[in-house]
């Protein structure tokens, strides 16, 4: 791991990698928008097999449940488009992806230990503080701005209002930094307020994921994530990974 620093960064690469990042979010908004079409009825075949994994997994054991709910303290009142996964699976989706959905939408603020709390099914990522004598470390900080700062916020809403004195990415996906303004400030990293740690090469390596391979896996994501199916009704049901992201700037330092 190397400690990031202002001479570390690479002059307008950040401000050329974020243009990226808006550019691919936002066509493939408008895709979405474009290609969006009515929900359509299963084909028998579908339907069939569908209906025969009900009896091929054991969907009356709820533990996977149990243990997700494990620390729960409390989540944001925002509104949730997936309030329909509270329904049985419709005959198009396959009933495990639906479960994996289910467990996908449970969110908040969690408990993971003393001193080690997690804000999860705000982004891709967790958001992960560990608090400290004198502030709170936070690891990864999520796709957005906003996402990020919702979920300090509603840490600080149980919890001790203590200074974020260290950020630290584990890798170069935009869910895992994203975010790290609406943590902390450009201004609290050059006034040693809040350090940065990241591994070593991390901006040439996002410069190479987003900048040389982003349009391409922007074009990927669109079947990786069901990026073109909009969660409005009962017919659409999600990728089975990550079902919530605040929609909004990533930042990138």
């Amino acid at each position: 791991m190397k400690q990031s620093k202002n001479r570390h960064r690479i002059p307008g690469l950040a401000h050329v990698i974020g243009l990226i990042v808006i550019v691919n979010i936002g066509l493939i908004a408008i895709l979405n928008q474009g290609r969006a079409q009515q929900p359509m009825p299963a084909e028998p075949s579908v339907v069939s097999a569908n209906r025969a994994v009900l009896s091929q997994l054991p969907f009356s054991d709820r533990q996977d449940f149990e243990d997700a709910n494990q620390g729960f303290i409390a989540t944001t009142p925002s509104p949730d488009p997936y309030k329909f996964l509270q329904n049985d699976a419709p005959p198009t989706v396959n009933p495990s992806l639906w479960r994996q959905a289910q467990l996908d939408a449970i969110n908040g603020l969690f408990k993971v230990a003393d001193g080690v709390y997690q804000i999860r099914g705000f982004s891709n990522a967790n958001m992960t503080i560990v608090e400290g004598a004198t502030g709170l470390i936070v690891i990864d900080t999520l796709t957005t701005v906003a996402s990020a700062h919702e979920a300090l916020e509603l840490y600080y809403a149980h919890r001790p209002r203590k200074p974020v004195v260290s950020v630290i990415y584990t890798h170069t996906h935009i869910d895992h930094f994203g975010g790290v303004k609406g943590v902390i400030s450009e201004a609290e990293v050059k006034a040693g307020k809040t350090k940065i740690i990241a591994p070593a090469g991390f901006m040439e390596a996002v410069a190479t994921e987003w900048v040389i391979a982003g349009s391409p896996m922007g074009r990927r994501a669109e079947y990786q994530w069901v990026s073109l199916c909009r969660a409005v009704t009962a017919e659409t049901s999600t990728s089975g990974w990550a079902n919530r992201s605040r929609a909004a700037r990533p930042a990138v330092r």
